[in-house]
């Protein structure tokens, strides 16, 4: 599956979205999403007991097949701190090819 962002910036408005997370370790209020161009791929991000949860969903609309496609989500809890300032380190590298 493809995942389309933006014609122009590609991935930096994800990698902002993560160093944004990293950045409010301490906690935030209510959810918090990120959601490519074209719905492709979705990110829910809040903060509850002490830990960062994540639910990402993908999907593939394909109305054409006589369906509406499909969808996955998966729930993914996270250590404020180091372990989500790595990752937006890791989004960051990815995003930018360095």
């Amino acid at each position: 599956m493809r995942v389309v962002h933006s014609y122009v910036t590609g991935f930096a408005d994800l990698t902002e979205f993560f160093q944004r997370l990293a950045d409010d370790w301490r906690g935030w209020d209510g959810a918090r999403t990120w959601e490519s161009l074209e719905s492709d791929l979705k990110i829910d991000a809040s903060h509850q007991h002490g830990h960062v949860q994540l639910r990402v969903t993908i999907q593939r609309f394909q109305p054409d097949w006589g369906n509406e496609g499909w969808t996955a989500t998966g729930d993914l809890t996270i250590e404020p701190g180091e372990q989500l300032s790595r990752i937006a380190q890791e989004i960051k590298a990815l995003a930018t090819g360095s």
